[in-house]
């Protein structure tokens, strides 16, 4: 995954909170 890691929002500009798990869950929810 070559995705940016930004505090707080994931790579489609979506603000997530910052926990190291719900990032990642979030993520492949949100794929395109």
């Amino acid at each position: 995954f070559a995705r940016q890691r930004v505090p707080g929002w994931d790579a489609w500009g979506n603000e997530v909170e910052p926990s190291p798990g719900l990032a990642e869950e979030l993520t492949h929810e949100n794929l395109p």
